[in-house]
């Protein structure tokens, strides 16, 4: 039982490294090829908090309805 515990936690590692391998690989190649200029000349808009605080609204209809279910 433990042996098969080791060859999923092996099988899960060798499939982390190579994620991590390839996010390494593609950071390479966009730092190594150049990159493009950011358009935006403001991150303000980014940034910026809703005053309307709709989003406050959508979470609390959200949590009120969940809470309805039970």
């Amino acid at each position: 039982m433990i042996k098969k515990e080791l060859a999923e936690l092996k099988v899960a590692s060798i499939i982390l490294f190579g994620g991590v391998g390839i996010f390494l690989a593609v950071l390479g190649g966009e730092l190594l090829l150049g990159y493009e200029e950011n358009p935006d000349k403001s991150f303000y808009e980014y940034v910026d908090v809703n005053q309307g605080f709709s989003a406050v609204k959508a979470l609390s209809f959200v949590l009120v309805a969940y809470g309805m279910q039970a």
